[in-house]
């Protein structure tokens, strides 16, 4: 069946997430061996980060609270090296072939960008501008992947049916669960570059 809409993850789909994690994880343990007055922060940091990853539910008050700091602390925390920091590093380590991909399939289905993080600077280090932007906020998307509630608002928005899409992500454990869930159609992307590039070219315009 021809497919109405491409549902793409970001992060670790769009640019390949290991050398960007090893090269902003070797930044952010320099800064912090040279500020190690500031330890207490790095612990913060990778704390809030494991959690995101692996909580469906997370919530950041409830984060704060068991850390015994205040969220304007933890947000600056948050958005300087988890969201701002690695975007130089995510524009060097794009998956330009699958960028590549998306534009060509741009001309005959909207591409939709969806992820648990915040999309709109990570984009513009990509140098991609999709139809659509979703991302986790609590509020509409109320609940982290694999929980399908993200894809189901989605589809609502945008007058879908789950056989009307396709979602690309790299977890099957996060992307290809929620697709699962929701009853999509889905393609989890290696992180190997040449493995991927191989299934992105073998993979046919809708």
């Amino acid at each position: 069946m021809k497919k109405k809409a491409l549902i793409v993850d970001l992060d670790g789909t769009l640019y390949y997430q290991k050398p960007v994690q090893i090269c902003a994880g070797l930044e952010l343990l320099i800064y912090y061996l040279i500020h190690f007055w500031r330890l207490k922060e790095l612990k913060q940091i990778l704390t809030y980060r494991h959690q995101h990853n692996t909580q469906t539910n997370f919530n950041i008050q409830t984060f704060c609270k068991r850390q015994n700091t205040d969220i304007t602390t933890i947000q600056f925390l948050v958005q300087k090296w988890l969201f701002l920091k690695p975007l130089k590093w995510i524009k060097i380590f794009t998956d330009k072939n699958l960028i590549c991909y998306l534009r060509e399939n741009q001309k005959n289905i909207p591409i939709i960008i969806y992820s648990d993080y915040e999309t709109k600077e990570k984009l513009k280090a990509l140098n991609f501008k999709p139809d659509f932007e979703f991302s986790y906020d609590g509020t509409n998307i109320r609940y982290l992947k694999p929980d399908p509630q993200g894809l189901t608002h989605i589809a609502n928005k945008l007058n879908l049916l789950p056989e009307d899409i396709l979602i690309i992500g790299d977890r099957q454990d996060k992307d290809g669960l929620a697709a699962a869930n929701f009853g999509a159609e889905y393609l989890i992307l290696p992180q190997n570059p040449i493995m991927r590039h191989k299934i992105i070219k073998r993979l046919k315009h809708l």
